[in-house]
């Protein structure tokens, strides 16, 4: 069911601030968009991202300094009962997760033809959020690109942005130790050479000279090292996901020390059926689906239980309240898996 919420203009007190890093420039696109619906010329917008990147605190920056009102799909949509809170919404309509309205099944997409209908015929302007894999499968079947000129993507962060955005939370009082140097010490023997001028003669001779680094043994790496290694490697297993990001971050610091060695980059066995595969898909490009749902896609040919108990045992799906979801920590081996066997794209 989507939950019905009407924000107002800026300045009202709230909970909690959001904080927003990484993301200013497509936070600055979405705005001069919106602006220019208030002056008269309308794209609707659709904001698309890989699940954790952050779709939710991005529109709720956006929406904050204007009226708006705001729909969020929680699950799998098979009533058109929203069309009728569309009518009576203000002019600018955030609409989250409308992934939910269709599934990849015959007769999945009466609730996306609702609401494309609505909007077709609608002055008001529609901000959309999107799954990446959704998204690129809706648009070649339903054309919804016609429907959103305006596309913003939320790329992968970059180092920087993810240590702003952890620091935000936590200070700048961390400390941080690179623990992940080889037990096994070792002499680092190179050769330099000196050049060397014979005396009474123009000749010059170049002579081998060895050189010791003790480096390894004695060197302590600056706490600025250890600080970079650890985001990056944080970049590298979150694969540059804020939500996974500051997961993995929360699971692997004993406040206030991180140490590289805690931030591990699993592996992952995705040798799959085709069956345990398209589940897989599924679940990737609906990002949380209940058990009947998703059996009802599959059809009766799949056995559903087995193959989510496969996918489970793999680590590679988790469930959450009910739900079917992604494990977090697999989210970059599942995307690499299904798009090298074109399962998704």
């Amino acid at each position: 069911m989507p939950e019905d919420e009407t924000t107002g203009e800026s300045g009202e007190e709230r909970e909690e601030e959001v904080v927003l890093f990484g993301y200013e420039e497509e936070l600055k696109e979405a705005q001069s968009a919106l602006n220019e619906y208030l002056w008269g010329k309308h794209k609707n917008i659709a904001i698309v991202s890989d699940p954790f990147a952050g779709r939710s605190t991005l529109v709720e920056y956006l929406a904050r300094d204007y009226l708006t009102t705001t729909i969020a799909f929680n699950s799998v949509m098979t009533e058109k009962a929203f069309i009728s809170t569309l009518h009576d919404a203000n002019n600018i309509i955030v609409m989250e997760n409308c992934h939910f309205l269709a599934m990849r099944k015959i007769g999945g997409f009466a609730q996306l033809d609702e609401f494309l209908k609505f909007l077709s015929k609608s002055d008001k302007l529609f901000i959309t959020t999107w799954n990446t894999y959704s998204w690129s499968y809706l648009s070649a079947v339903k054309n919804l690109d016609e429907f959103f000129p305006k596309v913003i993507r939320l790329e992968p962060m970059n180092a920087e942005s993810l240590k702003k955005m952890i620091l935000s939370h936590y200070g700048n009082n961390i400390e941080y130790i690179d623990d992940a140097a080889s037990k096994e010490k070792k002499l680092s023997i190179s050769w330099k050479f000196a050049h060397i001028k014979i005396p009474f003669s123009s000749t010059t001779r170049t002579l081998p000279w060895p050189y010791l680094d003790l480096s390894s043994i004695f060197h302590k790496k600056k706490q600025e090292n250890a600080e970079k290694l650890i985001f990056d490697r944080l970049t590298r297993v979150s694969d540059g996901s804020p939500g996974i990001a500051r997961k993995i971050w929360d699971a692997s610091i004993d406040y206030p020390k991180i140490r590289l060695s805690s931030i591990k980059e699993p592996t992952f066995d995705t040798d799959l059926s085709i069956n345990e595969a398209f589940l897989l898909g599924i679940i990737l490009t609906m990002e949380k689906i209940e058990p009947g749902d998703l059996a009802e896609i599959a059809g009766p040919e799949i056995d559903v239980e087995e193959s989510l108990y496969i996918l489970m045992n793999r680590e590679l799906v988790a469930r959450e309240e009910g739900y079917y979801i992604i494990n977090y920590r697999a989210l970059k081996s599942v995307k690499s898996y299904l798009e090298l066997n074109r399962m998704v794209w």
